[in-house]
């Protein structure tokens, strides 16, 4: 329940209008707009993936909704913010700090503003999410510190899938939000933000 306002950079501002600007002219049309698999309103991360020519876990574009894709992104974001120096290193990098900023914004959607995203199963995702990693917190004896929580997590082995071990009834992103974070830092400091 907590909010706060940040300033959004012109250097953020102009990167999101260049990105729309170069899906709306790859679009030929409304229907390809929302069709094809690389467009604006498929794209759930997979783009980042393939800038750089590299491989993800997720099927993005089929396996994962609006929802779904919002709450394993942010949890990723911050896993890779916490453990990379939190304030410090968005002091020193304006991508880092504009993507903790977006991921944020978007997590409130999520929770607060529903209604404004596509209909799914956001709030009981978010809700499991927030069990798991208090679970988690409570296993490990943390106290409520982000960086020892942040590197705790990125050191769980992401081997195994959870539906394997619990079936299909969670529906936390933890999980996948932990092998994001890691797929995301294996790409470098620079690129990953």
């Amino acid at each position: 329940w907590y909010k706060s306002r940040s300033k959004i950079s012109t250097e953020l501002k102009d990167f999101i209008f260049q990105h729309f600007l170069k899906k709306s002219k790859d679009a030929k049309s409304a229907k390809t707009a929302k069709d094809n698999t690389s467009s604006l309103c498929s794209a759930r991360g997979n783009l980042v993936f393939e800038e750089y020519e590299r491989s993800s876990s997720f099927n993005w574009t089929t396996e994962v909704e609006f929802n779904h894709s919002i709450l394993i992104w942010h949890i990723a974001t911050d896993l890779c913010y916490h453990s990379n120096g939190g304030k410090k290193s968005a002091a020193k990098n304006l991508r880092c700090k504009g993507s903790k900023n977006l991921s944020d914004y978007m997590l409130y959607l999520l929770v607060m503003c529903p209604f404004l995203l596509p209909i799914g199963i956001g709030m009981i995702r978010f809700q499991d999410t927030c069990e798991e990693a208090k679970h988690f917190f409570q296993e490990k004896g943390l106290s409520k510190n982000k960086v020892k929580f942040c590197k705790m997590l990125l050191e769980v082995n992401t081997d195994v899938e959870p539906i394997k071990v619990k079936g299909d009834r969670s529906k936390s992103v933890l999980f996948n939000a932990n092998k994001l974070a890691k797929q995301l830092q294996e790409m470098g400091e620079e690129k990953n933000w």
